[in-house]
């Protein structure tokens, strides 16, 4: 717990999605008693069936644009893309991928925020395609 000294009136603070290893979670700030505490929750992903065809696709198609996106950026290594070639987590793939590049805080928030890995792929893969990457 932390004590609030704000002179103004605390607002409603949006929650915060973060995410360790394979793990997500939501983390909001509750203001009691003139304390901020943090309240966190464990988010389970959704990942797709084992052998669904639109998310093999989705994922192939995250997979080539990001590939196209290292031939662009010059601080994302070649020798990345063999390890998400190997990767068979959906899940994983998408935070490997998303650790990796240079993105809005809002975006990766977007991006956390959703429980179906395939909508997190569309996301990223969305992101990747429409240049919503910083480069320098």
């Amino acid at each position: 717990m932390h004590k609030y000294r704000g002179s103004h009136r605390l607002k409603t603070i949006k929650p915060l999605f973060c995410y360790r290893g394979l793990i997500s979670f939501q983390l909001t700030l509750v203001l009691v008693n003139n304390y901020l505490r943090a309240k966190i929750q464990v988010v389970a992903d959704i990942e797709p069936e084992e052998g669904d065809v639109e998310a093999e696709a989705v994922r192939n198609n995250l997979l080539k644009s990001f590939n196209q996106l290292i031939n662009i950026l010059s601080y994302l290594p070649q020798s990345i893309m063999h390890t998400l070639m190997q990767t068979e987590i959906c899940r994983q793939l998408v935070y490997l991928i998303s650790s990796s590049m240079r993105i809005k805080i809002t975006d990766a928030q977007d991006i956390l925020s959703l429980k179906d890995v395939v909508a997190k792929m569309l996301k990223l893969t969305g992101l990747i395609q429409h240049g919503s990457i910083r480069t320098g």
